[in-house]
């Protein structure tokens, strides 16, 4: 039955190449492999390898690939030897327009077992590349967008199918691996390497120009998604660790830019943008801590740093021109920073555990910024009008502070040093000045 059904495919394949004039390469060894190349214009290359054996796994291996257009390109490579791994996998690549490459490649030399791939593209000049495999060193950035390698199958721009087996340690183990990369629209790319247990990772693009780039190392229960809609959008994330990562990035309009990078254990980051020109980053390390950044507008900026354990981080801004930093260490830690406005600046460096950070900027021009470091305390600030300046330095524990600014070029400084003091300032009205020293 095996044999009739390895006939039927080659009759179907070399069907394809006679009547499209087109190259496709199969080449299948193991156990219930199979391949359906579907080619449609000129210029289509289709390339299809699907091992393992001596003596065994692979196991109930499917490629699809269906190209309509010129100049497409297509590459899957599902295998190992001679590790004898992989397991149900199965790799599908569709391509509908000009000038499209992409490559799939699910484990080499490791065993990777229930691996689904699937690459769609709708389009022109579009790039994707997926590879799937227990051995990536999520350390390696060598392949990066901006990498050309030649054709595909050896290295499309953006994305390396990496034919010759090397990719870091051989890190052996992998499990329930899903990757998804969707494109709709023009000169798009993307690219998936993961070498997890149970990871998933899903990149859906829709407009022109976009770059996506997910990137995840060995460990457990890896999630990334990436979704854009609008153009030339950029977003990546990196996940590292020992298990039960989570990345969501999600962009909506033109120009917006994205990173969130992960190294720890049971870590959650998330990115929404909807604007234009909005830029966030956050680098998280630790374990079950989680960061955020919403933007909504245009051409706001957030950077969140965070190492700890058991912390939270947000940005939320909303409006045009707001700058967000927050950079923190510590475990048991609170920082939240939101701004509602035009050209507004906040700014949090917190050094300690168990402390909680507010700070609110509703206006224009506002400027807050605080320095703490200690532990069990508690910073709260809010700027409503246009102008004001607050700075908040703090050193001990047990401490907190209070600062309230409602109107117009107000300033307020408070320093405190020690243990057990309290602070609270509020301004209403123009050009108050306060200063607490404690």
């Amino acid at each position: 039955m095996r044999t009739k059904m390895k006939l039927l495919i080659g009759l179907l394949v070399c069907s394809s190449m006679v009547m499209a004039q087109n190259t496709a390469v199969t080449n299948q060894e193991g156990d219930y492999n199979r391949s359906l190349v579907d080619q449609t214009g000129t210029g289509n290359l289709s390339r299809v390898n699907q091992m393992s054996n001596a003596t065994a796994a692979a196991e109930r291996n499917v490629a699809v690939v269906r190209q309509n257009g010129s100049g497409n390109k297509a590459g899957i490579h599902q295998g190992s030897m001679p590790d004898m791994g992989v397991n149900s996998v199965r790799a599908v690549i569709d391509q509908s327009g000009a000038g499209s490459r992409a490559v799939i490649k699910q484990g080499t030399l490791q065993s990777i077992a229930n691996s689904t791939a699937r690459i769609v593209q709708t389009g022109s000049l579009n790039m994707a590349a997926i590879e799937q495999s227990s051995s990536i060193d999520e350390h390696d950035d060598s392949h990066d967008e901006g990498h050309d390698g030649g054709q595909c199958g050896k290295g499309d721009k953006g994305g390396s199918s990496h034919e010759d087996g090397e990719h870091g340690d051989g890190h052996k183990g992998a499990s329930n691996n899903t990757a998804f990369i969707a494109q709709h629209g023009m000169d798009n790319w993307a690219k998936i390497q993961t070498g997890s247990h149970g990871g998933t990772a899903v990149i859906a693009q829709n407009g022109n120009g976009n770059r996506a780039n997910i990137k995840q190392g060995k460990g457990q229960e890896y999630t990334a998604r990436i979704n854009q809609n609008g153009h030339d959008n950029r977003a990546s994330a990196s996940q590292g660790g020992s298990s039960g990562h989570l990345v969501r990035i999600r962009q909506a309009g033109d120009n917006n830019f994205a990173k969130v990078a992960q190294q720890g254990n049971q870590l959650t980051a998330g990115v929404a943008q909807n604007g234009t020109g909005n830029a966030a980053s956050i680098d998280q390390k630790g374990a079950h801590s989680a960061a955020a950044v919403r933007q909504s507008g245009d051409g706001n900026r957030a950077v969140i740093l965070s190492k700890g354990g058991h912390s939270t981080a947000t940005a939320n801004q909303s409006g045009s021109g707001n700058v967000a930093r927050i950079d923190r260490k510590g475990g048991h830690g609170v920082v939240r920073v939101r701004q509602h406005g035009e050209d507004n600046r906040g700014v949090v460096e917190s050094n300690g555990g168990h402390s909680s950070i507010y700070l609110g900027q509703s206006g224009s021009s506002n400027v807050a910024r605080v320095d703490h470091s200690g532990g069990h305390d508690l910073v709260v600030v809010n700027q409503n009008g246009q102008g004001n300046r607050a700075v908040t330095e703090m050193q001990g524990s047990h401490l907190s502070s209070f600062v309230s600014q409602q109107g117009n070029m107000n300033r307020a400084l408070i320093q405190q040093h020690g243990s057990n003091d309290a602070s609270v300032v509020i301004q209403q009205g123009n050009q108050n000045v306060s200063v607490v020293m404690q």
